[in-house]
Protein backbone atom coordinates (compact mmCIF):
# COMPACT_ATOMS: atom_id res chain seq x y z
CA UNK A 1 0.00 0.00 0.00
CA UNK A 2 1.44 3.19 -1.14
CA UNK A 3 -0.37 6.64 0.00
CA UNK A 4 1.30 9.26 -1.99
CA UNK A 5 -1.29 10.82 -4.19
CA UNK A 6 -0.66 12.43 -7.27
CA UNK A 7 -1.63 16.44 -7.48
CA UNK A 8 -2.37 17.88 -10.62
CA UNK A 9 -1.11 21.72 -10.75
CA UNK A 10 -2.78 24.67 -12.20
CA UNK A 11 -1.83 28.13 -12.21
CA UNK A 12 -4.48 31.05 -11.58
CA UNK A 13 -2.94 34.35 -11.74
CA UNK A 14 -0.42 35.36 -9.08
CA UNK A 15 -1.27 31.48 -7.30
CA UNK A 16 -1.09 28.41 -7.96
CA UNK A 17 -3.22 25.64 -6.89
CA UNK A 18 -2.54 22.02 -5.82
CA UNK A 19 -5.57 19.78 -6.31
CA UNK A 20 -5.59 15.86 -5.23
CA UNK A 21 -6.11 13.59 -8.41
CA UNK A 22 -7.89 10.95 -6.08
CA UNK A 23 -9.52 13.19 -3.38
CA UNK A 24 -11.06 16.08 -6.03
CA UNK A 25 -12.47 17.98 -2.57
CA UNK A 26 -8.71 18.31 -1.57
CA UNK A 27 -7.08 21.55 -2.72
CA UNK A 28 -4.63 24.18 -1.74
CA UNK A 29 -2.87 27.59 -2.98
CA UNK A 30 0.47 28.58 -2.70
CA UNK A 31 2.73 31.05 -3.99
CA UNK A 32 4.45 29.13 -5.65
CA UNK A 33 4.26 25.01 -7.02
CA UNK A 34 6.46 24.14 -3.85
CA UNK A 35 4.32 26.30 -1.29
CA UNK A 36 1.25 24.76 -2.52
CA UNK A 37 2.12 20.81 -2.67
CA UNK A 38 3.35 21.96 1.09
CA UNK A 39 0.01 23.32 2.36
CA UNK A 40 -1.65 19.94 0.76
CA UNK A 41 -0.03 17.56 2.91
CA UNK A 42 -2.54 18.46 6.15
CA UNK A 43 -5.67 18.88 3.86
CA UNK A 44 -4.96 15.13 2.64
CA UNK A 45 -4.38 14.41 6.19
CA UNK A 46 -7.74 15.74 7.33
CA UNK A 47 -9.42 13.81 4.35
CA UNK A 48 -8.10 10.98 5.32
CA UNK A 49 -8.87 11.03 9.24
CA UNK A 50 -12.38 12.17 7.67
CA UNK A 51 -12.49 8.68 6.17
CA UNK A 52 -11.69 7.06 8.40
CA UNK A 53 -13.74 8.26 11.14
CA UNK A 54 -16.56 7.84 9.12
CA UNK A 55 -15.83 4.52 8.22
CA UNK A 56 -15.72 4.83 4.64
CA UNK A 57 -13.88 2.93 1.96
CA UNK A 58 -9.74 5.25 1.01
CA UNK A 59 -9.46 5.96 -2.36
CA UNK A 60 -6.15 4.38 -2.87
CA UNK A 61 -3.81 6.54 -5.56
CA UNK A 62 -3.66 6.60 -8.79
CA UNK A 63 -0.65 6.70 -11.06
CA UNK A 64 1.37 9.48 -11.24
CA UNK A 65 2.00 9.70 -14.67
CA UNK A 66 4.94 12.50 -14.32
CA UNK A 67 2.71 14.64 -11.68
CA UNK A 68 4.14 16.25 -8.12
CA UNK A 69 3.29 13.66 -5.50
CA UNK A 70 2.18 14.12 -1.38
CA UNK A 71 1.61 11.85 1.57
CA UNK A 72 0.68 11.43 4.60
CA UNK A 73 2.92 11.26 7.69
CA UNK A 74 4.33 7.72 8.64
CA UNK A 75 1.67 7.34 11.63
CA UNK A 76 -1.29 8.00 9.68
CA UNK A 77 -0.35 6.21 6.33
CA UNK A 78 0.54 3.14 8.83
CA UNK A 79 -3.12 3.28 10.63
CA UNK A 80 -4.38 4.00 6.99
CA UNK A 81 -3.30 0.49 5.91
CA UNK A 82 -4.25 -0.91 9.07
CA UNK A 83 -7.67 0.24 8.48
CA UNK A 84 -7.57 -0.97 5.15
CA UNK A 85 -6.17 -4.30 5.63
CA UNK A 86 -8.93 -4.91 8.83
CA UNK A 87 -11.30 -3.96 6.41
CA UNK A 88 -10.05 -6.42 3.21
CA UNK A 89 -9.97 -9.54 6.47
CA UNK A 90 -13.66 -7.88 8.27
CA UNK A 91 -11.80 -7.96 10.84
CA UNK A 92 -13.21 -6.07 14.01
CA UNK A 93 -12.19 -4.19 16.40
CA UNK A 94 -12.46 -6.95 19.35
CA UNK A 95 -10.48 -9.32 16.78
CA UNK A 96 -7.78 -7.10 16.54
CA UNK A 97 -7.49 -6.62 20.19
CA UNK A 98 -7.36 -10.66 20.59
CA UNK A 99 -4.89 -10.91 17.90
CA UNK A 100 -2.52 -8.16 19.40
CA UNK A 101 -3.16 -9.23 23.36
CA UNK A 102 -4.41 -5.73 24.09
CA UNK A 103 -7.41 -4.54 25.78
CA UNK A 104 -10.09 -3.70 22.82
CA UNK A 105 -9.77 0.22 23.72
CA UNK A 106 -5.89 0.21 23.50
CA UNK A 107 -7.03 -1.53 19.64
CA UNK A 108 -9.34 1.21 19.54
CA UNK A 109 -6.66 3.83 20.53
CA UNK A 110 -4.21 1.64 17.65
CA UNK A 111 -6.43 2.43 14.91
CA UNK A 112 -8.26 5.75 15.97
CA UNK A 113 -6.80 8.57 13.03
CA UNK A 114 -6.21 11.24 15.65
CA UNK A 115 -4.30 9.01 18.17
CA UNK A 116 -0.75 9.43 17.95
CA UNK A 117 0.39 6.03 18.18
CA UNK A 118 3.79 4.82 18.64
CA UNK A 119 5.17 3.36 15.04
CA UNK A 120 6.23 0.19 16.81
CA UNK A 121 3.02 -0.18 17.71
CA UNK A 122 1.27 0.37 14.47
CA UNK A 123 4.20 -2.23 12.72
CA UNK A 124 2.91 -4.88 15.43
CA UNK A 125 -0.42 -4.48 14.56
CA UNK A 126 0.33 -4.59 10.75
CA UNK A 127 2.31 -7.43 11.42
CA UNK A 128 -0.53 -9.57 12.11
CA UNK A 129 -1.92 -9.11 8.54
CA UNK A 130 1.09 -10.25 6.95
CA UNK A 131 2.09 -6.51 5.92
CA UNK A 132 5.68 -4.94 6.61
CA UNK A 133 6.21 -1.58 7.04
CA UNK A 134 8.69 0.37 4.74
CA UNK A 135 9.76 3.46 5.27
CA UNK A 136 10.95 5.83 2.61
CA UNK A 137 12.14 9.68 2.70
CA UNK A 138 11.72 12.94 0.50
CA UNK A 139 12.61 16.20 0.73
CA UNK A 140 10.81 19.05 1.86
CA UNK A 141 10.21 21.80 -0.64
CA UNK A 142 12.31 24.99 0.88
CA UNK A 143 10.48 26.65 2.48
CA UNK A 144 8.92 23.73 4.93
CA UNK A 145 9.74 23.08 8.36
CA UNK A 146 12.41 25.70 8.07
Amino acid sequence: MDFRYPVDISETGVKVVARLADLPDCAAEGESVNAALERLIPVLEAALVRIMLNTRPIPLPSSAKGRPLVAPGAVLSAKAALYLAMGQAKISIAELARRLKVAETEARRILDPRHNSKIARLESALLTFGLRMEVSFSRLPPSAGR
